[in-house]
C-alpha cells in the first residue's frame, strides 16, 4: 500500500518484493539529463521487474508504484513480457525497505543506497558547486565518487565474471580511480 510518498508494506510483503527483485529485477542507475555536448549529467536509481507473469507484475505496482508496460517480442514462440520499473527516490526507498531480504542483488542495494547517500550528504554539506552555465552540480570529488560507484555497479550488472573485484572494493570503501 502506498500512503503519501512513503510505501507501507509488511515485512511478509517487503521479504517478497526483495525475493522478486532478486529473482527478477534489476538495481540499476539511469541516465538522468543531458548536457549540451551529449554528455550525460547524472544517473538516477533505478529498480525493475520483467516477468511473463501479468499478476506479478500487478502486484508490484500496487505496492510501490512506478510504471508498468507490456513487450511484445515479435516472435512467435514467445509470450508477452511485462516490465515494470521505479526510479529516483521511491527506488531508494523500496531498495531500502527490501534490503534486510536481499540474497542475490544485496551488493547492488548498499551501492544504490551509497550513491544516495553521498548525494545528500554533498547536498548539505557544501559539496554543490554553481557552474558558468547556472547549473548546480556536484564538486569533481563528489562526480569521482559517485561514477566509481556507477562502474561498480555497472561490473555488478555485467554477465559472466568480469568486474567483480571492482564492486567489492568499492563496497569495502577502498577508494578507486575512475
Amino acid at each position: 500500500m502506498i500512503v503519501g510518498k512513503k510505501i507501507k508494506l509488511t515485512p511478509t510483503e517487503w521479504a517478497y518484493l526483495a525475493g522478486i527483485v532478486d529473482g527478477e529485477g534489476f538495481i540499476s542507475f539511469v541516465p538522468r539529463g543531458v548536457s549540451k555536448h551529449g554528455m550525460i549529467r547524472m544517473r538516477a536509481p533505478c529498480v525493475g521487474v520483467s516477468s511473463t507473469n501479468k499478476e506479478l507484475i500487478d502486484w508490484v505496482k500496487t505496492r510501490a508504484a512506478g510504471t508498468a508496460a507490456k513487450w511484445d517480442h515479435g516472435m512467435t514462440n514467445s509470450k508477452l513480457t511485462y516490465n515494470w520499473r521505479v526510479t529516483h527516490l521511491r527506488a531508494v526507498q523500496l531498495i531500502a525497505g527490501c534490503l534486510p531480504y536481499l540474497v542475490i542483488k544485496r551488493k547492488q542495494a548498499e551501492l544504490l543506497l551509497r550513491h544516495q547517500q553521498i548525494r545528500s550528504h554533498a547536498r548539505s554539506n557544501g559539496g554543490m558547486v554553481r557552474t558558468k552555465e547556472f547549473w548546480i552540480t556536484y564538486s569533481p570529488d563528489v562526480v569521482a565518487e559517485l561514477n566509481t560507484i556507477h562502474n561498480a555497479m555497472f561490473d555488478l550488472n555485467a554477465r559472466g565474471k568480469a568486474g567483480k573485484s571492482l564492486a567489492k572494493r568499492v563496497l569495502c570503501g577502498t577508494r578507486v580511480e575512475v
